[in-house]
């Protein structure tokens, strides 16, 4: 039987806005986070390290934090990278 599974990027290390944004602002921190990479306490939980080593196949998105994330439950393991849609 084939399984999919979805696991979320981990913990951004590009912090959260605060204050009032106008729409600049917000298009300037969702570029800024889309560039910054996983926070480098973030660490995979047992469950998801477990999940990828079950894989055949693990696939990410070309940003960034998807990249680090897949590669830390992944270490030594191809990966399939694909832009974002």
């Amino acid at each position: 039987m084939t399984r999919i599974v979805l696991l979320r990027h981990g913990l951004s290390a590009h912090g959260a806005p605060t204050g009032w944004l106008l729409a600049t602002d917000i298009e300037n921190w969702r570029v800024e986070y889309d560039a910054a990479g996983i926070d480098s306490t973030s660490e995979p939980t047992a469950l998801a390290r477990r999940l990828a080593t079950e894989s055949s196949l693990i696939v990410a998105s070309d940003l960034v934090r998807a990249q680090e994330s897949a590669a830390r439950i992944a270490v030594a393991r191809i990966l399939s990278i694909f832009p974002p849609i």
